[in-house]
């Protein structure tokens, strides 16, 4: 294992989701999973998206929102290091995204 995969190891077993888990366990995981760096109000995902990726912040925040139909903002959650992003979506039987994720500047 390397000592990129051994962070992102660390990183996991940080998380509600995957901290239960052992690092041998976490490995195969932690080599499939991609890094990401965002600017500001760029996109993780949208609402109607297919819910096929579960995230987790490193560094900077995320903001989970809807849009109204007068297209006014309605910020529902702010997501910091270690939370993750995604989850609910990628589990439901739908398997599609009901908000939208951004980068929080």
């Amino acid at each position: 294992m390397t000592e990129t995969d051994l962070d992102r190891v660390s990183l996991l077993l940080g998380t509600y989701l995957f901290g239960d888990l052992s690092p041998a366990e976490l490995e195969p995981l932690a080599r499939a999973t991609t890094i990401r760096d965002l600017v500001r109000s760029e996109r993780v995902f949208n609402v109607g998206d297919p819910a096929d990726a579960i995230y987790v912040v490193v560094s900077g925040q995320l903001k989970d929102t809807l849009t109204t139909a007068d297209g006014d903002e309605v910020v529902f959650a702010v997501y910091g290091p270690g939370m993750i992003v995604g989850e609910p979506g990628f589990f439901a039987p739908e398997r599609d995204r009901v908000m939208a994720v951004a980068a929080l500047g």
